[in-house]
Order: structure tokens, then sequence, then C-alpha cells
């Protein structure tokens, strides 16, 4: 498991990358780390039965789908990427959404690869 954090505009994005061998592990991960105090608890993932990306009540396509590409441009099967949106700022708009959702975990799939902890 990795964690990151990551932060625009005053908005705090805490992002968690755990192994997940199924889509149920996946949902039963979010389940167990989901913050209440968080704005929102978005999360993607890629697993043998289950490909999911979930936007948490963010506007379509603004989280789920950011979080999901930094899964597959990195070849990352078998895991879950879960970033909770704190909200301290403005309002990022769709597009700083879509921006800061992407690099928050794409940060995180990369600090892993770094670590030499990418789901081992």
């Amino acid at each position: 498991e990795v964690a990151h954090e990551y932060e625009v505009k005053k908005s705090i994005f805490l992002v968690t990358l755990a192994r997940a061998d199924t889509g149920a592990d996946a949902r039963a991960f979010v389940a167990s780390r989901r913050d209440p105090k968080a704005n929102h608890n978005c999360w993607a993932c890629v697993t043998g039965d289950a490909t999911v990306a979930d936007d948490d009540g963010e506007p379509s396509g603004t989280a789920g789908r950011p979080i999901l590409a930094a899964l597959e441009k990195n070849d990352v099967v078998d895991a879950v990427l879960l970033v909770q949106r704190y909200k301290k700022g403005p309002k990022l708009g769709a597009g700083g959404l879509i921006r800061a959702y992407g690099a928050s975990a794409r940060e995180c799939v990369a600090a892993a690869a770094d670590a030499g902890a990418l789901l081992e």
C-alpha cells in the first residue's frame, strides 16, 4: 500500500494505492477507508473481474476516469486507487478536477514504482 498527498488551490487530495485481487476486494477497501469528512471519496480499480471508475458525486467523468487512466496507462492491475478530496479553496471546474484527480493519481503510481512498492 502506498499513500500520497497532492494539493491544488487549497484542495487536498489524499491518495492511496492498494492491492485488490477482485472487484469485491476493491469495494471492501474503499468502504473501509471511506472518510465521511472528505468531500469526495473517488476511486478506480483494475482487477481480473472488474474495471471500475467511481466519481462519488463529482461531475461525471471528472474523477473516476482520470484515476482509472493512471492505472491503465501504467499497466497497473489487481489494484485499487482511492482519492479523497478535502475542499478548502475555490471551485476547480471540470477541467481543473480532471487535471487534479489525474495528477494526484499519476503521482501516487509513480511514487509506488519509485519505491519498488508497486503492489508487491
